[in-house]
């Protein structure tokens, strides 16, 4: 292999459901599943030939570059690796690291939230030459982008939609916007429940699955969700407002 084969962009979200999401998108924007693409011939591997596993799942690029979707089980996990894989950038041809994770404030807050210069000072990796490009950092000796990806929906309080800002309140106010009945269908079985635990706002999102996609499954139910064509566009309206979409699809290239 050529070096230029040998390099890979890493997605570092929070978990399972994000991990599903993202699949989900990556397919949209034109991507292939690494899996897909082996249907069962073997193990999955990277560029340097290494096994993908372990929750992590692979996929090609449009011109066919590797992704590498990294469901990392909270923040500091998240940074943990996000600095190894900073420090080892030259290495392993790292082109692109993306970090994803909730807003995790309450709405209404402006689409801005937690800037790309908040999440790398929490990451402070070791003294580089750096420069900022538009909302990325780049890493001058190999060129390195850092991304941040946010969670987040703009839209007013309304039944069915759950206040904190997440991927559950994203998904959420894409389903009510492209199917306006079911938000309030949602918000009155959420209200009649006896002793209900503390309010979770994954209850806002099981409740729509349980409602109208229980075939799915709770993890399928985050990736199936592009494959509608009036729920895709309520996700791409939100997420190029909060300039997510702009990252996955340069990812997607």
């Amino acid at each position: 292999m050529t070096d230029e084969v040998k390099s890979e962009t890493v997605i570092l979200c929070e978990g399972y459901h994000d991990r599903a999401f993202w699949s989900g998108w990556l397919r949209l924007l034109g991507c292939q599943s690494e899996a897909d693409l082996r249907a069962g011939s073997g193990p999955i591997l990277d560029p340097w030939g290494e096994r993908v596993e372990k929750g992590i799942f692979a996929f090609r690029s449009r011109s066919g570059k590797f992704i590498r979707l990294v469901p990392t089980g909270g923040n500091s996990p998240q940074f943990r690796i996000a600095r190894a894989l900073l420090r080892k950038r030259a290495d392993r041809l790292l082109n692109r690291l993306v970090i994803n994770r909730d807003v995790d404030v309450a709405a209404p807050v402006s689409p801005e939230g937690p800037t790309i210069s908040d999440v790398l000072a929490a990451l402070t990796p070791e003294p580089a030459s750096t420069h900022l490009d538009g909302d990325e950092l780049v890493f001058d000796d190999t060129g390195t982008r850092v991304s941040f990806v946010k969670w987040f929906a703009g839209d007013v309080s309304s039944p069915g939609l759950p206040e904190q800002q997440c991927l559950e309140r994203l998904v959420c106010a894409a389903l009510s916007a492209a199917h306006p009945e079911r938000g309030a269908c949602v918000q009155a079985w959420l209200d009649s429940r006896n002793s209900p635990p503390l309010e979770s706002v994954k209850a806002y999102s099981w409740s729509h699955m349980a409602g109208w996609y229980p075939d799915h499954g709770c993890e399928a139910f985050y990736s199936q969700l592009w494959s509608e064509p009036d729920i895709a566009a309520e996700l791409r309206q939100r997420l190029e407002s909060s300039g997510a979409w702009r990252i996955a699809d340069n990812v997607a290239e």
